[in-house]
């Protein structure tokens, strides 16, 4: 059975300021409005007494944009075009009830969907030059529950939002992490000299990335062990259950 993904609150919320910290020289001025909002919500989610789902997201209309580049070319060339990402999110997430004091868990009950975006300086055609999604499955949907969907929502080819497929397996859980691998994208020496070391945060913000991935591809091979028939097929159809625990790391 299908069961909601739950992460801890201070586990998660540091995620979040640790990558406005860590990507602020990458990221466009109006980050600074973005990010303490996120964390704000998180609080109030966790100490304000409400057990109805909540909307956790970065605005369409006002994405977490990243400053402009031509360096998504690794060494010394240069990209043909100047370019900048955008991404926005929504997520549905309910508190855990506790017994005693606030809550330290949540589930991820609605709505799990990152957009990403690449544009050029001209913004031409409107929509931008590149557009895919990282998402969860439901329980009834096609492909790999942890997803990339392509486009996928207008009517028109390619990729229209009649077809569902194809879902393409992914390895990026919370909009964070879609948020490194689009800035790894985008300033491929950069953000690489840029995020190694044990300076900082650095450490933290590493291993938490580090100990989500050997959780996914930990579960991943979990699928694969003993399968019979395709080991793909097996893999697409799998669904994280409750006793997995997948990102209940309680890391320090």
């Amino acid at each position: 059975m299908l069961v909601p993904l739950r992460f801890q609150f201070e586990e998660f919320g540091r995620e979040v300021d640790l990558l406005h910290r860590l990507a602020r020289q990458f990221l466009a001025p109006s980050a600074e409005r973005i990010f303490p909002r996120l964390i704000e919500v998180l609080r109030q989610v966790r100490t304000g007494g409400r057990r109805d789902e909540v909307r956790w997201e970065v605005f369409e209309r006002e994405p977490l944009r990243t400053v402009e580049t031509n360096r998504y070319e690794p060494g010394t060339r240069r990209g043909g075009l100047d370019v900048f990402g955008e991404v926005s999110w929504c997520w549905g997430i309910r508190p855990v009830p506790c017994k005693k004091g606030n809550p330290t868990e949540f589930n991820v009950s609605g709505n799990a969907s990152a957009k990403l975006r690449i544009r050029t300086i001209r913004d031409d055609p409107p929509d931008g030059i590149a557009m895919w999604r990282v998402e969860f499955g439901a329980a009834d949907s096609p492909g790999c529950y942890f997803h990339t969907q392509i486009l996928g929502e207008k009517e028109q080819p390619p990729f229209p939002h009649a077809l569902s497929v194809p879902r393409l397996p992914s390895l990026f859980v919370t909009p964070m992490a879609a948020v490194e691998f689009l800035l790894g994208e985008l300033f491929q020496d950069q953000w690489e000299q840029h995020i190694v070391g044990d300076q900082g945060d650095r450490p933290f913000w590493n291993g938490i990335q580090q100990q989500r991935l050997q959780n996914l591809l930990r579960w991943k091979q979990q699928q694969l062990d003993g399968c019979q028939g395709s080991p793909w097929m097996a893999l697409k159809k799998a669904k994280p259950l409750q006793a997995d625990g997948l990102f209940l790391s309680r890391m320090r």
